[in-house]
């Protein structure tokens, strides 16, 4: 009898540890980047977001997640009673993560300036939350995806991300590399930075074939500036899949193939 119930408090005592040791696994994560959030929810891997910005709109159910911030402003508060293992922001928010030196939160800062980096975004996410397979089978669904793709005509595009002041992509943006991937060339992509501030005077020397706006920046003054060119305003959610480097940017690609 007492054999049975030692081999019995032993099982459990070991069921006990194994559980304990898999929910240590888990970290618990703050994304204060829509598209990291994207990807966290593309390789299943949303139970361990606890919080995130407050532009995660995608997928659906992100909006009943706590928020934490954005790019630009972050909840200090609300993060340090989180008190979350890691904090996912894109590399040019460096700076707000000064305040936590002395705290036990690791930021880990991600870069977006192509395909590749992406790529490689997804696949250290899926380390770091376990989801390995899942990540690598997201990063090959993307390549497959742009495999079918196949580019069209050589057109001109000028792409702004703002109006004003004129704001577009340079060579260090992702969004140059996806245009490219369509066939299609970047007028921009010369300009030694990922989102230079540019002249319209500039812009209209450029002579591009199409002019594509970002949502909410439908400027009359576009159309007197290029009068003759095919403008594209965008629509919301065409701004999110065309400016988040993450699961969607294939459809990104699409959209710059049949833009014209």
């Amino acid at each position: 009898m007492f054999r049975f119930l030692n081999k019995f408090l032993f099982i459990i005592i070991i069921f006990t540890i194994s559980n304990t040791t898999c929910l240590a696994d888990n970290p618990s994560i703050i994304s204060l980047s829509p598209a990291i959030t994207e990807i966290i929810y593309a390789i299943n891997a949303q139970n361990d977001l606890i919080a995130v910005s407050t532009t995660c709109d995608y997928p659906q159910e992100v909006k009943t997640k706590a928020k934490a911030g954005d790019s630009y402003f972050i909840d200090k508060e609300k993060i340090i009673r989180l008190n979350p293992d890691y904090i996912f922001l894109n590399e040019s928010s460096k700076g707000l993560m000064n305040e936590f030196n002395n705290t036990n939160i690791k930021p880990i800062y991600f870069k977006s300036n192509s395909i590749n980096d992406i790529y490689k975004n997804i696949l250290l996410i899926g380390k770091i939350t376990n989801k390995n397979f899942q990540a690598e089978s997201l990063v090959n669904k993307i390549k497959k995806e742009l495999i079918k793709i196949e580019p069209g005509d050589k057109k001109q595009i000028l792409y702004l991300v703002q109006t004003n002041p004129m704001i577009t992509i340079g060579e260090k943006s992702f969004i140059t590399d996806l245009i490219a991937k369509s066939g299609n060339i970047s007028v921009t992509n010369n300009l030694k930075s990922d989102y230079p501030v540019i002249n319209p005077e500039y812009a209209i020397k450029l002579k591009p074939d199409i002019v594509i706006v970002n949502f909410d920046n439908t400027s009359g003054n576009i159309k007197q500036l290029f009068p003759n060119t095919q403008i594209i305003f965008l629509k919301k959610e065409q701004t999110d899949i065309i400016n988040r480097p993450g699961p969607r940017i294939y459809q990104a690609v699409n959209f710059f193939l049949q833009s014209y």
